[in-house]
């Protein structure tokens, strides 16, 4: 059965016509940390403004737009001779948002440690919703998180830029499993992501057809934190 997006939330596939191929795990912070620029200067160019009217965040791309990175532009400052100067490279640590359910509840005030690519180390407590906040270096690309204080429980491993806009079937999929509905990363809207949707759907008190229509994708990426 075919199925069309509404208006003003449809599947675009890539977009724009910029010189660089987003690849999975590419997003606007981490490819400005790689380029040497801070985020706004490539987010903000004009030569990506059908991104970002069409994307609903800078760091949630689509593997294959086409994003403009325009170059390094050179400044130069007079500063007296024979003397110390303090230059600051301007940029910032994203921030990892995390939310932890169980059975649709949140861990509420709960311990956990997270382990950043094997390098960096964070411990702390989720708070009242179930939300942990946590900056981390733009560059990052996978994260490992145990919740509570068993120290046998496996973690949650996180694919830090892996996830795909929510117009895209991969980036309904993506949601979804991460909710824990049974879902494949098929790309494509199968009978599989139907049926995980319709149970989404009932859980949310909302018609339980199966199609991602605007009221579900909002309500998704609500509970999906993005």
């Amino acid at each position: 059965m075919s199925y069309e997006l509404p208006p003003s939330i449809e599947s675009l596939g890539p977009i724009g016509d910029g010189n660089y191929a987003v690849q999975d795990g590419d997003c606007i912070e981490s490819l400005a940390y790689r380029t040497g620029h801070i985020w706004q200067t490539i987010w903000n160019h004009p030569k990506n403004s059908e991104l970002r009217k069409s994307r609903l965040t800078r760091n949630v791309l689509l593997p294959g737009d086409q994003l403009y990175i325009p170059p390094i532009a050179e400044k130069t400052l007079d500063r007296p001779t024979e003397a110390k100067h303090k230059f600051v490279r301007k940029g910032t640590k994203s921030v990892l948002q995390v939310c932890i359910l169980e059975a649709g509840q949140p861990r509420a005030d709960e311990p956990f440690e997270l382990v950043i690519d094997d390098t960096q180390t964070v411990t702390g407590t989720t708070d009242s919703a179930g939300w942990i906040n946590v900056k981390i270096a733009p560059s990052a690309q996978q994260g490992k998180l145990r919740v509570g204080s068993n120290p046998l429980q496996a973690p949650y491993v996180l694919a830090l830029g892996g996830m795909d806009p929510i117009t895209e079937p991969a980036g309904i999929q993506k949601r979804l499993r991460n909710l824990g509905f049974p879902c494949q990363v098929s790309n494509t809207l199968d009978e599989q992501t139907r049926a995980a949707l319709a149970l989404f759907q009932k859980g949310e008190d909302l018609d339980s057809t199966g199609e991602p229509d605007r009221d579900t994708l909002n309500k998704l990426k609500n509970r999906a934190g993005c």
